[in-house]
């Protein structure tokens, strides 16, 4: 498996699968190539109406620090990257913060998950949302300019971004308590 590593960090950790033996992580080659501005501009999520169709949000309680928290959340990444599609885009380990990319299988949409830990009275707390960044899969050329002409279109991701937080906690393989969600059903 080839591997990029975060020099700055406290601990090693991976930083973004890139290959596997078993073929690529990700979308198709245009896909992850769009991934990023996709990302950044996120049509899907402008109008919050439309955007609770396809955007779960979750407050979890964490035992241990948000450095060992960081560092769980690379593993448990890791582990299930190839089985659901998974890259760790960013991590900031000054902020405590990752963003995951993840394209869907068949079509490569692109949702993302970003997860921040703090620390919030004695605890570690994490703030994790996940959702969807546009209409039109990444894979598509310009998808990114045509998601944001078509941000206004309903969609849902048929529950895909809810049991994705579900599976990153389980990856995690650590104590973790959800204490607030805010979805819509098919989210």
């Amino acid at each position: 498996m080839s591997l990029t590593q975060r020099n700055n960090s406290n601990y090693q950790s991976i930083l973004r699968p890139t290959e596997m033996s078993k073929g690529r992580i990700g979308g198709c080659c245009l896909a992850e190539a769009q991934g990023s501005a996709q990302a950044f501009l996120r049509p899907a999520v402008w109008v919050p109406g439309l955007r609770n169709l396809h955007w779960v949000r979750e407050t979890w309680k964490v035992n241990g620090s948000p450095v060992e928290c960081m560092q769980l959340l690379a593993e448990g990444v890791e582990r299930i990257a190839a089985e659901e599609n998974l890259q760790i885009h960013k991590m900031d380990d000054d902020r405590h913060f990752a963003q995951i990319f993840s394209f869907t299988s068949g079509c490569n949409w692109l949702d993302v998950v970003e997860i921040q830990f703090a620390e919030h009275e004695g605890n570690t707390m994490a703030t994790a949302v996940s959702f969807s960044t546009g209409v039109l899969p990444a894979c598509c050329p310009l998808s990114f300019i045509w998601n944001c002409l078509l941000f206004w279109v309903p969609f849902s991701s048929h529950g895909l971004n809810s049991g994705r937080l579900a599976t990153i906690r389980e990856a995690m393989q650590h104590d973790i308590t959800v204490t607030s969600k805010s979805t819509s059903p098919g989210a």
